[in-house]
C-alpha cells in the first residue's frame, strides 16, 4: 500500500514538472517571437516546439496510465482489507501491509492468527486468468505473470525473519486472492499457492482451527513484524 502511494505521488510530481517545462519553454518562445528574426528562424522554433509538446504529452499520457493502474491496486487492497475487518469476526488476529521485502517493494499482507500465518499477495486487474501447465504460470489476457512466484518468495522472506529472532514455525502459507478476475480453470492451489476470489479467503480463514497445544504466539510473532512494517500499519 504505501508503496503504490509513493508511486502516485512520484507521477504526479514528474507530471507536474513536464507541464512546467512546456509552460517555460512557450513563455521562452514567445519572447523570441517578440524580437526580429526571419520567417525561417520561426518556423524552425515553432517545429521544435511542436515536438518538444508532443513529446511531453505521450509521456504523461503513459504516466497516467501507470498512474492508473497503481491506484487500481489500492483499491484492490483496500477491498480486501474491508472483506477481512467485517468478516473475520471470532478470530483473533492482526493484518499488516507495508511489509518491506528487502528493498524490493511492498508486500501486501500478513495475516496473523492463531492458527498460522499467511502471507497475502493481492491482484485487482481486470481479465481472464488462466494456468498454464507447460510454462507453469499464470496468465492474464495471454500474458505470462509470475504471480505465484512472487507470493511464495514473499512467504519464505517472513519466515525467514522470523526463524532469524528465534520464532520455529514450519510455513508461512502464500496467499494469492484476485479481483475482477475471471479465474479460468484454475486450480484452487498450485505448488503450496491458494488462490482465492476476497471472500472466499474470508470464508476459509474462518474455517481454520488451530490445535490445541500448537496455537501461534500471535503477540511474539507481530513484536517481529512490526520491525518491517514501514507504518506499523496494525489492524
Amino acid at each position: 500500500m504505501n508503496y503504490l502511494r509513493k508511486q502516485i505521488t512520484k507521477i504526479d510530481v514528474i507530471i507536474s514538472f513536464l507541464l512546467a517545462i512546456i509552460i517555460v519553454f512557450a513563455v521562452a518562445v514567445g519572447r523570441k517571437f517578440h524580437t526580429e528574426i526571419n520567417i525561417t528562424t520561426q518556423v524552425m522554433i515553432g517545429l521544435l516546439l511542436g515536438t518538444v509538446v508532443f513529446v511531453v504529452l505521450v509521456f504523461r499520457d503513459r504516466l497516467i496510465q501507470k498512474r492508473y493502474k497503481y491506484e487500481k491496486g489500492l483499491k484492490g487492497e483496500d477491498y480486501l482489507k474491508n472483506k477481512i475487518k467485517n468478516g473475520l469476526k471470532d478470530i483473533h488476529y492482526h493484518l499488516l501491509s507495508n511489509i518491506n521485502n528487502n528493498h524490493r517493494g511492498d508486500i501486501d499482507f500478513v495475516l496473523i492468527c492463531e492458527h498460522g500465518i499467511y502471507c497475502i499477495e493481492n491482484k485487482n486487474i481486470n481479465g481472464r486468468i488462466w494456468y498454464d501447465k507447460n510454462s507453469r504460470k499464470l496468465k492474464v489476457n495471454n500474458f505470462s505473470k509470475n504471480y505465484i512466484g512472487q507470493v511464495q518468495g514473499n512467504a519464505r522472506y517472513i519466515r525467514n525473519k522470523l526463524i532469524e529472532n528465534g520464532v520455529k514455525i514450519d510455513f508461512v502459507e502464500p496467499i494469492l486472492v484476485m479481483n475482477n478476475y475471471f479465474l479460468d480453470k484454475v486450480p484452487p492451489k498450485i505448488s503450496n499457492t491458494k488462490i482465492f476470489y476476497a471472500d472466499k479467503f474470508v470464508e476459509f480463514i474462518n474455517k481454520q482451527k488451530a490445535e490445541e497445544g500448537n496455537r501461534l504466539n500471535i503477540d511474539s510473532v507481530l513484536d517481529i513484524l512490526k520491525k518491517y512494517d514501514q507504518k506499523k500499519n496494525r489492524r
